[in-house]
């Protein structure tokens, strides 16, 4: 078919391969399947090109295009491309010269190269497209600035959802022509290698993508400086989930990376960026490596206010870096901090200034040093004056130290008050003084908030969603360690502490730490025995038992199975049905010197009736007397009997390590005491302990205590020896 020229139009239609060289609006008014490129070609400016939801297929010709709008160097403007499907072209939509345009709802399949392409094209508009089964998604390259590409699909491309480029590197040098592109709200899933990929390009912005199970990267910058990567949800791939290489002075702010193989954000031979605000999480390796190289470094860069907790192996890995300033973070991994090869010192706390910090704390200077254990640095460190400071420095390496470690923010847990539907709670007294001398105190009586069920009654049988925990705030309806919520939906429940996420469509309760609990209040119309199952995650190969409390008594407990993964999710039963009297009564979900689970949801269904006198009536209290609810504290973890040990596990001269749970263990009598924390067996506290104790080990102890390298000294290179044991 020969492509009919069209020299003057106002509103076209047309239905077949066509020459467009006037302005005007033009219909497509059915599919056209041809082997002639372009399909459609557009040779001028301020043109309306509607496909009327139509397809153009053409026959998988290189070189090929289903649209193409350039009048060859003459620059166009005003071209708007929308509501069509292109597919088996070479390329389906391509812009040359092409300016101030809009691309809207375009659907681009299966084409050899790229599904949309931009080159030397600049101030467009790429909105509601789709682009699926290309080699690339879509393509800006060659001096191509100022774009938006913004609600668009990028999926199960061959190579990358989008591929942002320059003309590069060429005989005089790297030119960086494409700038200042936005790339807004987009979705960019399950591409061959890489979600978003920003190549020898400068100045431009990624924020609120969502960019998740790419092959390898999910966001990748290479040889591309001053970029800004914000507020971007990023999961899944073999590697890391936000990767620079060569890329200075960029910021990573407000992202959260989670699940990705390798490292959350991996900087690699980059200097001067600002990695800020962001959360990351259940990364395969670490949350965040500064790495240089020998000819190019990772210095000086600012790593402050992210929160880097439950990763695989450790929190910030540094390598050939120095210079760096890593403050008000929150670390909470089997080793939060590792060195490798040849690195300078680096700043770990500002000077101690007005807060909150990230744990909630009245005061900013160094880092929240934890473990998903709850034995960290920061979790066991005195804090006498309250300041929200350690009393002491953290040793990092023998060239680092944090001098102002962050402390835990809300003390030791608390006991779980019994609670009932027929006493009400005594008010608390606080005490308040004045700065100034005065010859009385004031006392203001402050009632505890309400507790009460959320967001309304849950009436046996029923299924009650862990977030659902009841309001009344921390030490009334639940405890947590830290004052904020540090997961992904903090819109769900605003003001908790309790941390919530959501993630592959599950909303849960997450960074489930020891001592932690979660009340929920039912209702039950009459005396029955319920069956209780938890659905949750358990991603560590042992199995953890979840305590039971009715009304603050003990009821029994949930023993959670290893299911593999943070995301998924199995069903486990309580160890025996509870006993409902007739009312309203609190449950409470307790983490008993276990953490790391993940609760999704409590479900209670009527069991086999096996009661048959009903429970013993409440003792009756006289109206004028003031009760105030008994104070049950939970079962000690501490069994009754001790059991018998060898000999050579008692080690009865060595003091226990500040935060141990007893002394140090030689567990295969070799001489050195791998046991550091002294729970039984050798594990990641036990490298984390060591770690955090380097730099008073040597004088306490033996040297040979825990001197396994063998060189007559306790330094970091024992750490990794015990490490490597594991």
């Amino acid at each position: 078919m020969i492509a009919t020229p069209i020299v003057s139009a106002a509103t076209v239609q047309i239905s077949g391969p066509t020459v467009i060289s006037s302005p005007g609006t033009y219909v497509l008014t059915q599919d056209i399947a041809t082997g002639q490129s372009p399909a459609i070609a557009i040779r001028c400016s301020n043109v309306v090109f509607d496909g009327n939801g139509h397809t153009i297929d053409g026959v998988d010709a290189g070189g090929s295009f289903g649209i193409q709008v350039n009048n060859g160097n003459t620059p166009l403007t005003g071209v708007t491309v929308k509501n069509v499907r292109l597919t088996d072209w070479y390329y389906g939509l391509y812009y040359k010269y092409a300016n101030g345009g809009r691309i809207e709802a375009v659907r681009a399949q299966s084409n050899q190269n790229a599904g949309i392409c931009l080159a030397y094209a600049n101030d467009n508009v790429l909105t509601g497209c789709t682009a699926t089964g290309n080699e690339q998604g879509i393509l800006l390259s060659f001096d191509s600035s100022r774009n938006r590409i913004e609600s668009c699909t990028m999926s199960s491309n061959d190579d990358a959802g989008l591929w942002l480029a320059s003309t590069g590197r060429g005989t005089n040098g790297i030119t960086y022509d494409s700038t200042g592109n936005r790339v807004t709200g987009n979705t960019a899933t399950g591409n061959g290698r890489m979600g978003l990929y920003v190549d020898f390009s400068a100045g431009n912005v990624l924020s609120s993508n969502t960019v998740s199970g790419n092959g390898d990267y999910q966001i990748f910058l290479d040889y591309s400086s001053s970029n800004r990567i914000e507020s971007n949800t990023v999961s899944g791939g073999t590697e890391q989930g936000v990767y620079l290489y060569d890329a200075d002075s960029c910021t990573i702010s407000g992202n959260t990376v989670s699940g990705a193989g390798d490292y959350g954000i991996y900087i690699s031979s980059t200097t001067g960026l600002t990695i800020s605000g962001n959360t990351l999480t259940h990364n395969g390796v670490g949350g965040i490596a500064l790495n240089g190289e020998a000819t190019i470094p990772a210095d000086g860069n600012r790593v402050v206010s992210n929160t880097i907790r439950d990763n695989g192996q450790h929190g910030i890995f540094i390598c050939r870096s120095s210079g760096n300033t890593v403050t008000n973070n929150l670390f909470s991994n089997p080793v939060n901090a590792l060195y490798g090869g040849s690195c300078g010192p680096s700043t770990w706390s500002t000077q101690a200034q007005a807060g909150p910090s990230i744990v909630g704390g009245p005061t900013l200077g160094g880092n929240f040093w934890g473990t998903p254990s709850g034995t960290g640095f920061s979790e066991t460190a005195a804090d006498a004056n309250r300041d929200g400071i350690c009393d002491r420095p953290f040793a990092i390496n023998s060239g680092n130290s944090d001098p102002l470690p962050l402390a835990r923010t809300s003390g030791t847990p608390t006991a779980i008050p019994t609670t009932t539907s027929t006493v009400s709670p005594t008010p608390t007294a606080t005490l308040t003084l004045s700065s100034t001398p005065s010859p009385t105190a004031t006392v203001t009586a402050t009632p505890p908030a309400a507790q009460a069920p959320f967001p309304g009654a849950h009436n046996l049988p029923c299924t009650v969603e862990a977030e659902q925990f009841d309001a009344g705030g921390d030490g009334v309806a639940y405890h947590d360690y830290e004052s904020t919520n540090l997961g992904t939906n903090t819109a769900l429940r605003p003001g908790v502490g309790v941390d919530i996420d959501t993630e592959t469509g599950t909303t849960n309760v997450g960074y489930t730490r020891d001592g932690e609990y979660l009340k929920y209040t039912v209702d039950a119309a009459s005396v029955g025995s319920f069956s209780l199952a938890l659905r949750a995650a358990n991603p560590d190969p042992a199995a953890k038992a979840l305590k039971v409390y009715l009304d603050g008594a003990s009821a029994g407990q949930v023993s959670v199975g290893p299911t593999g993964g943070w995301s998924t999710y199995q069903d486990f039963p309580a160890s025996a049905p509870i006993v409902f009297p007739a009312g309203r009564h609190v449950v409470t979900i307790a983490f008993e010197g276990v953490g790391r689970v993940n609760l999704d949801r409590l479900a209670f269904s009527a069991a086999a009736p096996t009661v048959t006198t009903p429970a013993p009536a409440p003792t009756t209290i006289a109206p004028t007397t003031m009760v105030t609810p008994p104070l049950v504290i939970l079962p000690s973890l501490t069994p009754t009997a001790t059991p018998t040990a060898r000999p050579e596990l008692q080690n009865p001269t060595l003091p226990a390590l500040p935060g141990a749970t007893g002394s140090p263990r030689d567990s295969d009598s070799n001489g050195r005491y791998e046991d550091v924390n002294g729970n039984g067996r050798t594990d990641f506290g036990d490298v984390t302990l060591l770690f955090n104790n380097l730099n008073t080990v040597g004088s306490t102890y033996p040297v040979q205590t825990f001197d396994f390298n063998g060189n007559t000294r306790v330094d970091y290179g024992d750490v990794t020896v015990l490490y490597g044991q594991l």
